[in-house]
């Protein structure tokens, strides 16, 4: 009976050391899958910014749309940005990791310039600063869309099919979701040969109802 017991501790023991070492060997293989993923995705980044690729199906050189990028700030991470972008979707995570986690979008209508050179000016703007909380900037939603100056993808307003999986808009809905955040903002703009106070909200002197909606906003926002 000792010796059956024995052997039992024994094969217990065996058992336990082959459950850990299949473990172990688990872990490292999910370390380096990830790892993996991980390097695919990261394209840049410093102690004060990170840039990741989103979205590899949207990418587009932004440089293309002379309109858009000859406002742009003229820096190292403007470049690094827009090379990015050739690749797809970009976003750029600024601040020290922690909460609260905020999220800017701009380019959801690649046609619509402002909120993409606000969003760039941002970027550089923040680049360095030390910020208690996390910013996810997307300055251009669908770089194609935004480097041919064209407000459609794939025949679709993008704002009307982000509850549809795969879509680029949804991508970005997702990825909010899985970082939790909690303040989202979409940012959009005037196109160019838009008419201020017929199919556009924005100010503009000679016309009486731009005022009145610029006004009606303002007290109301």
């Amino acid at each position: 009976m000792k010796k059956r017991s024995s052997l039992n501790r024994n094969n217990g023991m065996n058992v336990r050391k082959i459950f850990l070492g299949g473990l172990f060997v688990l872990l490292i293989c999910c370390v380096a899958i990830l790892g993996t993923l991980y390097s695919k995705s990261v394209v840049n980044g410093t102690d004060s910014y990170r840039i990741v690729v989103i979205n590899n199906n949207t990418g587009g050189d932004v440089t293309n749309n002379a309109a858009l990028f000859q406002l742009f700030p003229r820096t190292e991470l403007t470049n690094e940005i827009v090379s990015a972008a050739r690749n797809g979707t970009v976003m750029v995570t600024l601040g020290d990791g922690s909460e609260p986690q905020v999220m800017l979008v701009s380019g959801t209508h690649g046609a619509e310039i402002p909120s993409q050179v606000a969003a760039m000016f941002l970027i550089n703007f923040l680049n360095g600063k030390n910020i208690n909380g996390t910013i996810y900037i997307v300055p251009f939603a669908i770089p194609y869309n935004s480097a041919n100056n064209i407000r459609f993808n794939n025949g679709s307003d993008p704002n009307r099919v982000a509850q549809i999986p795969g879509t680029p808009t949804n991508i970005i809905a997702d990825v909010a979701k899985s970082n939790n955040i909690a303040f989202f903002g979409d940012f959009h703009s005037a196109q160019p040969n838009d008419i201020p106070g017929k199919n556009c909200i924005i100010y503009y002197p000679s016309n009486p109802k731009s005022l009145k909606l610029a006004n009606y906003l303002k007290e109301k926002t």
